[in-house]
């Protein structure tokens, strides 16, 4: 009767047992950079709706008509009154334009006391264009936003926004 191993049969078990071993830590790594990807999207796709939720809640609020210039073909500037502030009590002029260093801002100003106060929110970081058009229609309020970032290639984001004042 045999009382252990051979030689032989314990190489071949820590030879299966190694490409078992090396099996598992392909598919690890593999998962552990699909979740990366993954939260990478989702956290832009999460800063997106953001934006689209406060640029719709400020037209919403909108007191003034919406002023929207188109300067190079690259950039528009969104400019109106609203009573939803982020940073003050009284209603505010919001901007909506992209700086020179390519951050999509959002400016709130309001003159409270006969001294003006302004605060700036930095939306998203390395936007190559922001255009905003509104319809042709002039009884219609529908704008479409475009934002598309530098660092991804061809992902452009549209949105139609329809304010209903009568």
């Amino acid at each position: 009767m045999r009382k252990s191993f051979t030689l032989i049969e314990v190489i071949i078990s820590i030879s299966i047992f190694s490409i078992i071993l090396l099996a598992m830590y392909k598919t690890l790594n593999l998962t552990k950079h699909s979740n990366a990807f993954l939260v990478e999207k989702l956290a832009l796709v999460d800063n997106l709706e953001t934006i689209k939720k406060v640029i719709v809640e400020d037209m919403a609020e909108s007191t003034s008509l919406i002023k929207i210039i188109n300067g190079n073909k690259k950039n528009s500037k969104v400019s109106f009154m609203t009573n939803n502030s982020y940073h003050f009590k009284s209603s505010v002029s919001v901007s909506y334009f992209v700086s020179e260093n390519n951050n999509l801002l959002r400016t709130e100003t309001t003159t409270h006391y006969k001294k003006e106060k302004k605060a700036v929110d930095i939306l998203m970081i390395d936007v190559e264009k922001f255009i905003v058009l509104k319809s042709e229609d002039k009884k219609s309020n529908h704008y479409l936003f475009s934002i598309k970032r530098i660092d991804i290639d061809k992902f452009e984001v549209f949105n139609a926004i329809t304010i209903n004042k009568e």
